[in-house]
């Protein structure tokens, strides 16, 4: 590879032959494999805190997908993913402060206050909160299942699964005292609602929770595979079905504004040429 400085020398010619300003998106610091941390310690991209970070960060836009589609679904879940979203970021700000900078220093008690992460309890609280909401509306659960049930539900079953990735990552900075026992509560105890609300928005599409049977899916059964050529049943889950009652309605409401505007519009318009000529007589 070219070395850096003729790299950048080479960049600067094409952004002034471009004329665009240089973007605010990079600046080329992190090429060597390393980033800052919150406290403007530059470390390696493989150190515990940006796996962490990266794993909350990967989290995160896994919501953004269950967010759409909760809003899609029309579910009532996306203004909560939205919140858990925020928290996830202010959780990011805490593991990118980390308490020690190097093993002989003190820790930074008022650098740590500043990031601290639900110190009260109270986002602990809230979530454990909408956990029992969720839970109490739901048939009780007997058999382990397969994640499944419509977009929300499976986007739900990502982000538990995703967050618990991101949980035994930060196990390891809780055991070297990197983060506060707090952060660690608050992952585990995500990861139950995203369980939770998998199951809620699954039933809120009346699609089917399939439940894990040893019998029924031993290894003895082998893998149930479609012959080439043939075409399977269609498949018509609830949304397909709203879409097509809400393309219905909309079908039915345009024949009536058609037939609308053939009997009312020219009545008006006669009413219209009456004023009319009615003003002119007087003028």
């Amino acid at each position: 590879p070219l070395p850096a400085h003729i790299r950048r020398n080479r960049s600067e010619r094409d952004r002034a032959m471009s004329g665009a300003p240089k973007s605010m998106l990079y600046s080329r610091t992190g090429d060597d494999g390393t980033s800052a941390l919150y406290t403007g310690e530059r470390r390696s991209k493989k150190d515990p805190h940006f796996e962490a970070l990266g794993h909350l960060d990967e989290l995160n836009s896994v919501l953004g997908v269950a967010h759409h589609h909760c809003k899609a679904e029309a579910n009532g879940l996306a203004e909560a993913v939205e919140e858990v979203q925020a928290c996830l970021i202010q959780l990011m700000s805490h593991v990118a402060t980390p308490r020690f900078l190097d093993e002989l220093e003190e820790p930074d008690e008022e650098r740590m206050a500043q990031v601290a992460f639900d110190v009260d309890g109270s986002k602990l609280g809230a979530l454990e909160r909408a956990i029992d909401q969720l839970d109490a509306q739901l048939p009780k659960l007997t058999k382990f299942i397969l994640p499944s049930g419509g977009l929300a539900s499976c986007s739900f079953h990502l982000a538990r699964a995703t967050c618990r990735r991101a949980e035994r990552q930060l196990v390891e900075l809780r055991a070297n005292d990197a983060v506060q026992q707090n952060a660690l509560h608050f992952v585990n105890r995500l990861s139950d609602f995203f369980f939770a609300s998998a199951r809620f928005a699954a039933h809120h599409v009346h699609e089917p929770e399939v439940a894990f049977s040893a019998a029924e899916y031993g290894e003895d059964n082998g893998f149930p595979l479609p012959q080439l050529g043939q075409t399977p049943a269609p498949v018509v889950t609830a949304e397909v079905e709203r879409v097509g009652r809400v393309e219905a309605r909309v079908a039915q409401l345009e024949a009536e504004a058609a037939s609308w505007s053939r009997c009312v519009l020219p009545a008006l318009g006669g009413i219209g040429i009456g004023i009319f000529l009615v003003r002119c007589v007087k003028f």
